[in-house]
């Protein structure tokens, strides 16, 4: 599995639109992770075409647009919102089930739950 996490400075940034970097995780058998990042073109369609091309299957970030929700979700790529924190530390609890997509809940600021998604 591949999870890709719209990432500024070592952390999930607050608004994929705002990314110009993925950190992209890479999950063998044993949930071992390793990271490389992926710098991603301003274009939507491009930008869809990169992820499908590294067979990412979910991106988790702060904020993400209806429309490339849409153009995501028909590519076959899971969304996770409402996520910040440091990159390694979200893939972590996302292995370890506990992120749940806010659905529009945690958009736009910070919460107390520290290094998570929606988990309210």
């Amino acid at each position: 599995m591949k999870i890709a996490i719209a990432t500024k400075d070592s952390l999930v940034c607050a608004n994929l639109e705002d990314c110009g970097e993925f950190t992209i995780f890479e999950v063998d058998d044993d949930n071992q992770i390793s990271s490389s990042g992926l710098l991603i073109s301003e274009n939507k369609h491009d930008f869809i075409t990169a992820m499908r091309n590294w067979r990412v299957n979910i991106i988790l970030a702060g904020n993400i647009d209806k429309e490339i929700i849409k153009l995501l979700l028909n590519n076959d790529i899971e969304v996770c919102r409402g996520c910040h924190g440091y990159v390694r530390e979200v893939a972590e609890a996302f292995l370890h089930g506990d992120l749940i997509d806010a659905e529009g809940v945690c958009q736009g600021h910070q919460h107390d739950h520290a290094n998570k998604c929606h988990n309210h």
